[in-house]
């Protein structure tokens, strides 16, 4: 049971798995980077392999500075590793770093292959439409909005022109273009 009182399983909502090809270590990473204070000391006791004393330990630092997420990052690096390995591990931090900061020139093309199984995507490459479709905007009229303010940006570089059309010259390994409105939100454009 989670600390909310629900169950923690495969009958649940948001199932995680150790197959990669169901559960990518980036999302697996990402679960438990998000779990809850209340949830990470139970999680460190259960998931990992961890002593009582390296525990108490991370939980001693987590108290100094519960913003950090310093269990919670113990946590998936400990999960991770255990489930996907080593590479699994360094994939979903790349992955997480990329997101983070929005620059997607150090992610391989495994890496971009996570990212389309994570983000919404599509193959549209007229700029207002794929930004409707992949949900950053919710009409043309509200895309041209995002556009003129510069809160759209290709591959970390701000998009200026609504009649923006994609092409090869702007993918990643000529296929991957990923789409960013404000600080958070992610698509992804797939280019044949």
């Amino acid at each position: 049971m989670k600390s909310d009182g629900t169950k923690f399983g495969k009958s649940e909502s948001g199932t995680l798995w150790l197959d990669d090809t169901l559960t990518s270590a980036y999302e697996l990473y990402q679960y438990f980077l998000n779990a809850s204070d209340a949830d990470v000391l139970n999680y460190l006791n259960m998931l990992t392999l961890l002593t009582n004393e390296d525990i108490h330990s991370i939980m001693e630092k987590h108290q100094q500075a519960p913003h950090e997420r310093h269990a919670q990052k113990t946590l998936a690096k400990e999960v991770v590793s255990m489930v996907h390995g080593e590479k699994g591990l360094l994939q979903a931090e790349k992955v997480t770093r990329a997101l983070f900061s929005g620059s997607f020139d150090d992610l391989s093309e495994a890496d971009f292959r996570v990212l389309k199984q994570v983000l919404d995507v599509s193959e549209i490459t007229d700029i207002m439409e794929a930004l409707i479709a992949l949900g950053l905007a919710a009409s043309k009229r509200e895309a041209r909005e995002f556009i003129s303010n510069q809160a759209i940006s290709m591959n970390g570089v701000k998009l200026t022109d609504p009649e923006y059309q994609f092409t090869v010259k702007d993918a990643f390994y000529d296929r991957f273009i990923v789409l960013r409105r404000g600080k958070k939100k992610y698509g992804i454009i797939i280019l044949n």
